[in-house]
């Protein structure tokens, strides 16, 4: 369950922005931003939706195994009984003679008691598996539940809350938050939102991590924290 971890991580607790505030540019500006957040938690609702429906899926599939390998040995226990009752009325014609104590014969006898016995057992299991689905399947959609009406509604008035005051230009080449995942982080450079791969301000994104991203120009690297000062590279 580890990715799922994972992904639980990126879509729920592992989207922030740590000063979207001062990310914003001018208010010609904001209007953008303001969809691009609008579309963001749109895209992370669907993934909250799919991710949890992948785990209930996979929930039932576990269930509906375990309840198989339950009905496999019912129906094995019902063969063997219907086995030994076979041979005790066509090979050693079992009517109404006293059976030795412990004989093939006493140990025919006592096979219903025994396939019921089993029976029980075999349904007491068969009702744990039911009950521990039910339980499951609930924390599942409490979990998605809490996603998508506390969790993303708290990060979507957050990444809002900093459009509402007027704000001045960033600096250029000022990294103000950084939005990670494994498939594809983002981070807010010079007031714009820009993914792994793309370009801010003539400067290429190489990668980015979740505390600092990797840039290149003109072939210099270097590296940069979240509200740390620029580098004369941007120049």
């Amino acid at each position: 369950m580890t990715k799922y971890k994972i992904i639980l991580t990126f879509v729920i607790m592992g989207v922030f922005l740590t000063t979207v505030s001062r990310a914003a540019g001018e208010n010609q500006g904001q209007q953008e931003q303001l969809k691009q957040i609008e579309s963001y938690i749109s895209q992370q609702q669907q993934k909250v939706e799919d991710y949890y429906a992948d785990r209930l899926a996979e929930l039932q599939l576990n269930r509906d195994a375990e309840i198989g390998l339950l009905e496999v040995a019912d129906k094995g226990t019902f063969a063997t009984l219907a086995a030994q009752a076979k041979i005790a009325d066509t090979v050693l014609g079992i009517k109404e003679a006293p059976k030795p104590k412990g004989s093939i014969e006493d140990r025919i006898d006592k096979s219903p008691r025994r396939f019921a016995e089993i029976q029980s057992l075999i349904a007491d299991a068969k009702s744990d598996v039911f009950a521990g689905y039910d339980r499951d399947a609930t924390k599942i959609e409490r979990q998605k539940r809490y996603a998508l009406t506390v969790r993303l509604p708290e990060l979507e008035e957050h990444l809002k809350e900093g459009l509402s005051a007027e704000k001045p230009q960033p600096t250029i080449g000022l990294i103000s938050g950084i939005v990670y995942s494994e498939q594809k982080p983002a981070a807010i450079i010079s007031g714009k939102i820009a993914c792994q791969g793309e370009s801010a301000n003539g400067v290429k994104i190489v990668r980015i991590y979740r505390d600092r991203v990797e840039f290149e120009k003109n072939g210099k690297k270097w590296e940069q924290k979240v509200r740390e000062p620029t580098k004369a590279y941007w120049q």
